[in-house]
C-alpha cells in the first residue's frame, strides 16, 4: 500500500459503530488502528459523534506515547473509550533507537502518566530479544514497563513476520531457525541467537520473568484481586510449565 494513509470519515465510522450496537447488540468495541489518536481532530470529531448520537459503548484503541494528549483522551473517555493500548517496545533508549521507534523514554512516561490523571486504563506491549540487545538491556525493558504501571502488560519475543523488514534482512542473514508459521507465536523464539551473542532460552527465560515479575507484585494483585487466579494459571501454562518440561536446570532463575 506505499506510504499513503486513508481515513474514514467520522459519519461513516459511526454508522458502522451503530449498526454494531442497535443490529448486532454490541457494547464493548475495538478500534484496530494503531495510530488512532494521530489526527487529533478526526479522534476529537469521532468523540463527539458517539456522544452526539448518545451511543452507550465501551472501547478500546491503541496511539503512540508521543501522540497521547490531555484534552483528546478526556474527549475520548466521556465517550465511552476505558483502555488505551501502547507499544512502548523497550525500557532502553539505545533499543528503542535501534528499532528505529522515534519516541523517547520520557515521551512513554509522560504519556502514561497523563493517562492515569484521566482514569484510562492503559495497557502496555514490549519486546524482548532485538537484534543487538543485552541481557541487561531486556531487565531494563522489564523494569521500566513496571515503572510505567500499566493496567496490564503485554510482553514478547522479538518475531519478525514474513513481510516486514526485519524480516528479509534476518531471513538475508541466516538468522532464522524456522519458517512454520505455528512457531511464529511471539512466545517463542524462531531466531538463532547464538549467532548474535546471545542465548535462545536466555530470552525465552526473560520473557518468563517479565510476566512473572510484573503480574505476581503484591501491587498489582490487591489491586487486580478478581484476576488472581486467571493470571496465576496463564503464567503457569504459558511461561512456567514449558520450561519445566524442557528440563531447565536448576537454580536458572537465580541467573536471570
Amino acid at each position: 500500500m506505499g506510504k499513503k494513509f486513508r481515513t474514514r470519515s467520522p459519519e461513516n465510522v459511526l454508522d458502522e459503530l451503530e449498526e454494531l450496537v442497535y443490529k448486532y447488540k454490541l457494547k464493548d468495541i475495538a478500534f484496530l488502528d494503531d495510530i488512532f489518536m494521530l489526527n487529533k481532530k478526526r479522534a476529537n470529531e469521532i468523540a463527539n459523534e458517539i456522544k452526539k448520537r448518545d451511543l452507550d459503548i465501551n472501547f478500546v484503541a491503541s496511539s503512540r506515547v508521543n501522540t497521547i494528549n490531555k484534552p483528546l483522551l478526556e474527549s475520548l473517555k466521556k465517550s465511552g473509550m476505558s483502555t488505551l493500548y501502547c507499544g512502548v517496545e523497550s525500557g532502553s533508549q539505545r533499543v528503542l533507537n535501534l528499532m528505529k521507534k522515534g519516541i523517547t523514554l520520557q515521551q512513554a512516561k509522560d504519556g502514561f502518566k497523563t493517562a492515569k490523571e484521566v482514569g484510562v486504563n492503559m495497557v502496555g506491549s514490549f519486546i524482548l530479544g532485538y537484534p543487538g540487545e543485552t541481557a541487561k538491556e531486556m531487565n531494563e525493558t522489564i523494569d521500566f514497563s513496571i515503572k510505567l504501571d500499566p493496567d496490564y502488560c503485554q510482553y514478547s519475543i522479538l518475531t519478525p513476520f514474513p513481510g516486514t523488514p526485519i524480516y528479509n534482512k534476518m531471513n538475508k542473514e541466516g538468522l532464522l531457525e524456522s519458517e512454520k508459521w505455528d512457531d511464529y507465536t511471539v512466545l517463542k523464539s524462531v531466531i538463532n541467537y547464538e549467532k548474535m551473542g546471545l542465548s535462545k532460552k536466555l530470552v525465552e527465560r526473560k520473557l518468563a520473568k517479565a510476566y512473572i515479575k510484573f503480574y505476581t507484585r503484591p501491587k498489582y494483585l490487591i489491586k487486580h484481586s478478581s484476576m488472581i487466579k486467571v493470571i496465576m494459571k496463564t503464567i503457569y501454562r504459558s511461561y512456567i510449565k514449558p520450561i519445566v518440561k524442557e528440563e531447565t536446570p536448576k537454580g536458572w532463575y537465580k541467573s536471570m
